[in-house]
Order: structure tokens, then C-alpha cells, then sequence
């Protein structure tokens, strides 16, 4: 199967939450389902058609409107917490929908 965001969503993969502590404990699942859900750090994995379009500046020709922000697919982001629609499909459990005016930062490799 495969997901692909609509309108001005963006589909993300949120940055997954630690099992284990580093001293070994292991956290119960339920522990960390309700961490998973509050993350907000995540993977950009696909831009939906209109995402970032009618945008001031995003408008040049020959470029995607999401580029003119500098983002591109597998870019490290940061959005608002509890953001977004998780997405119901199986296999896609860490997988959220999000509005491109939700994403607040994304991070620059060194």
C-alpha cells in the first residue's frame, strides 16, 4: 500500500520513542504509546500537491513552493505537538498527516 498526502498536507514519520532506558529498564508500551503521540520531531516522507502554493515568495518558476522554504523529503522537522491526523493505515503507525503551515523548524546537517 502506499500513502500519499492530499492538498496542502504533509505526510511525516515521526522520530520513533526509546523502548529502553540506557541503563536497560524497559518502558511499558503504554508508557510509550502516549510519548509516541506527544513527539514533535519527525521526517518529511511526501509533500501534497498544493503544499506551500499561494505562499509570499514560493511562487519561481521551475521550482516546487515547498523548495522555496529549502525543504525536501527525508529533511529532519519540527511541528506543533499533537499535531496532525496519525495515519489508520497497518504498517503506517508512526506515520502523521500534517498542514504545511504546522511545521514550524526544520533542522540543517552541519
Amino acid at each position: 500500500m502506499k500513502i500519499k498526502p492530499l492538498g496542502h498536507y504533509v505526510l511525516i514519520v515521526m522520530e520513533a520513542v526509546e523502548k529502553k532506558t540506557a541503563s536497560g529498564i524497559i518502558i511499558p508500551d503504554k508508557v510509550t504509546s502516549v510519548e509516541q503521540d506527544a513527539t514533535d520531531v519527525g521526517y518529511v516522507r511526501a509533500f501534497g500537491p498544493t503544499s506551500y502554493a499561494g505562499w509570499p515568495g514560493c511562487d519561481v518558476e521551475g521550482k516546487e513552493p515547498h523548495e522555496c522554504w529549502g525543504l525536501n523529503v527525508g529533511d529532519k522537522v519540527e511541528y506543533r505537538k499533537y499535531e496532525g491526523k496519525k495515519v489508520s493505515a497497518a504498517g503506517f503507525e508512526n506515520f502523521r498527516f500534517i498542514s504545511d503551515s504546522h511545521i514550524i523548524g526544520a533542522h540543517e546537517n552541519d
